[in-house]
């Protein structure tokens, strides 16, 4: 892959231009095979590679992690599969329906004085970065990131990464920044300021309180329009949740245009990422069978505090043990 086409393929990846990945089953295959398939030349490349983490919506998200990860490459040339990705959540069976869950959650929001949403969000991802030594053999570590988007109603906007406690995926030991394959914990990695009317974000009005009026807003601003399948709203909400932080009655909305989907099931109790306590609801849909969703509503807030993603299997092209976590999102709430 030469830097053009890796432009390209984050050029589709921006959340700014498209909520949906309107191409056929089949374009994607052909698109993942003409990635992962193709050797590289006997061009020289560096010997190491950062791949950040992404928010990016949906089936795009999915396949563009998969193969960005799943590809590394040597200074011989040949193709190494490199499946480096973070732990399966454990999961605690209940007797919790779907309708328990969103009843406790929303009986816990309306207990919140947060009445008022912020344009802003905090949260933390996770980027898979790979050393290659001389011989071929590869080292990768998860490495994740914390996120902080603070913009104004002109759309200007600050974007600080911060990174995190890097570990090895397999045993989930800690790295040390003196192994050189890792930051420093605490390290800002990027800020990025945006001038007035810069800020890229698709959610520019504030959220509103009713769940009619969340599911027009979600449509709306990300393009999946009226009647979008279950995979379409995750989408919307995903984007949503990393751009604003929104009060607990709008909170309570989101859960609310969610709650009508069949394709919705209580996966367990689970502690995420960041060692809280929540319920799993897993979301899965005939449009893009091989990917699972897990949203983690918390158990003490009601909000939804994290959503991960999970590759099924049933693509020829990826090599992947399976199930995997392609991508995670962990979103930090003051309340």
């Amino acid at each position: 892959m030469n830097d053009e086409e890796l432009d390209n393929l984050m050029s589709l990846a921006d959340p700014a231009q498209t909520t949906q990945d309107l191409r056929s089953e089949a374009q994607i295959r052909q698109e993942l095979d003409r990635i992962t398939a193709r050797g590289i030349s006997s061009r020289k490349v560096p010997a190491r590679y950062t791949w950040p983490w992404l928010v990016v919506p949906g089936v795009i998200a999915a396949v563009l992690a998969v193969a960005l990860f799943v590809q590394v490459w040597n200074p011989l040339g040949a193709a190494t599969s490199a499946a480096a990705t973070p732990p399966l959540l454990p999961l605690t069976p209940t007797s919790a329906g779907i309708g328990d869950v969103m009843d406790r959650a929303l009986s816990q929001l309306a207990k919140s004085n947060d009445s008022e949403p912020e344009r802003q969000a905090l949260y933390e991802g996770w980027y898979l970065q790979t050393e290659v030594s001389e011989s071929g053999s590869s080292t990768s570590v998860v490495s994740p990131q914390e996120m902080e988007l603070v913009w104004t109603p002109e759309l200007s906007a600050t974007l600080t990464v911060t990174a995190g406690r890097s570990y090895v995926p397999s045993d989930g030991e800690t790295v040390a920044p003196a192994d050189g394959l890792a930051p420093n914990p605490g390290d800002v990695i990027q800020k990025q300021e945006f001038a007035a009317g810069d800020a890229p974000v698709l959610f520019r009005q504030p959220p509103p309180d009713s769940i009619d009026e969340m599911r027009g807003y979600l449509e709306d601003a990300t393009g999946i329009g009226a009647n979008a399948n279950v995979l379409g709203y995750v989408d919307a909400i995903r984007i949503l949740l990393s751009e604003w932080t929104p009060s607990a009655q709008q909170m309570a909305s989101i859960l609310g245009v969610l709650r009508p989907f069949e394709e919705l099931e209580v996966a367990g109790e689970v502690t995420d990422r960041l060692g809280r306590p929540g319920v799993a609801i897993r979301v899965s849909s005939d449009a893009n069978p091989h990917f699972q969703y897990l949203f983690i509503v918390s158990t003490e807030s009601g909000r939804i505090i994290a959503l991960e993603s999970i590759y099924m299997g049933g693509l020829a092209e990826l090599d992947l043990p399976t199930p995997c976590v392609t991508d995670y999102i962990a979103w930090k709430y003051d309340q």
